[in-house]
């Protein structure tokens, strides 16, 4: 995906960060939808202590940052 296509999913609010737990921090994703009602369900799931195995556990945030959008598609936001 190109920065252009990312930052109009920002601006569109199309854009999701998704959490899971990785190796001792929490590590991101982007996920793009077709339409703001669809990111807008997502950025609400939040499966943090309703699953059997913390490894499951994903949580969302509507993307409103290019900078922290571009880095969830690269890898490389994560939290420790």
């Amino acid at each position: 995906m190109k920065p252009e296509q990312i930052k109009q999913a920002v601006e569109e609010q199309r854009a999701v960060i998704r959490w899971s737990h990785g190796n001792w921090e929490n590590v991101a994703r982007l996920l793009i939808f077709d339409t703001p009602e669809e990111a807008a369900l997502e950025a609400e799931r939040d499966t943090r202590g309703h699953c059997w195995s913390m490894a499951d556990e994903v949580w969302s945030e509507l993307a409103t940052d290019f900078d922290r959008a571009y880095r969830a598609h690269k890898g490389l936001l994560v939290q420790r």
